[in-house]
């Protein structure tokens, strides 16, 4: 799997990053773990075409020191499709500026 992890994290970076995550990304269910969705101009003509699928996120996986950005569009509706493949690079660099925005906003240096 693609993916982009900043690790070793202390407590007081990761408790900051899951109240900035829990402000921008959608819950998956599951502790630790979020939805990124992916802007609908980013997405390609095959994936817009795919409306039982959307809309498009990337995973983002809150560990105990550590948080991984999945660098897959992924449907929450259907595990395999198609259009779920490797982002794109517009995608790609979508989800690099969320990364840094997020660590800029809270503060952390890694």
């Amino acid at each position: 799997m693609r993916q982009f992890v900043v690790d070793e994290l202390n407590q007081a970076e990761m408790e900051q990053l899951e109240i900035f995550l829990k402000e921008r990304c959608e819950s998956a269910g599951l502790d630790g773990m979020y939805w990124l969705q992916l802007p609908a101009e980013l997405l390609t003509t095959h994936q817009k075409e795919h409306t039982d699928c959307l809309p498009l996120y990337t995973a983002v996986e809150l560990g105990r020191n550590f948080i991984r950005f999945e660098m897959l569009a992924r449907s929450r509706n259907k595990l395999r499709c198609s259009c779920v493949a490797f982002v794109t690079p517009d995608q790609r660099k979508f989800v690099l500026k969320f990364i840094d925005d997020l660590l800029l906003d809270a503060d952390i240096k890694a």
